[in-house]
């Protein structure tokens, strides 16, 4: 977590997060489904985040709302619904092609392990 319990804006955390998880600006807010100029607003400080938009981060990333906010707690949640949730967003951020290779992928490693698909 190290220079992640320093920072003093929402702003800085977002941003923080966003490169923690290895987005540019444009991936990021398209799995959020705001406008790229809106995370940039966000993480320059030049924008306050709204309260949907914080839930809408907290949910895709499986980040604690408390810690966007306030920078106190702990960063992420790991409890099923948000592994869902970000998994989920993920995926709708997917090219078709790429969300068909993945659906495949898991397809096959279900045959592997002797498991049906749910998805046939």
């Amino acid at each position: 977590m190290g220079e992640a319990a320093n920072l003093p804006t929402l702003g800085a955390r977002v941003k923080w997060l966003r490169k923690e998880l290895g987005l540019t600006q444009e991936q990021f807010a398209r799995l959020i489904s705001v406008s790229d100029a809106l995370v940039a607003f966000i993480e320059t400080d030049r924008r306050v985040a709204k309260d949907r938009i914080i839930k809408l981060i907290a949910d895709s990333f499986s980040v604690s709302r408390e810690w966007l906010k306030t920078g106190e707690g702990e960063i992420f949640v790991q409890d099923r619904e948000s592994k869902n949730a970000k998994l989920l967003a993920l995926f709708a951020g997917l090219k078709p092609k790429y969300q068909d290779y993945i659906i495949d992928a898991i397809d096959r490693f279900l045959r592997l392990e002797g498991e049906e698909s749910p998805l046939q």
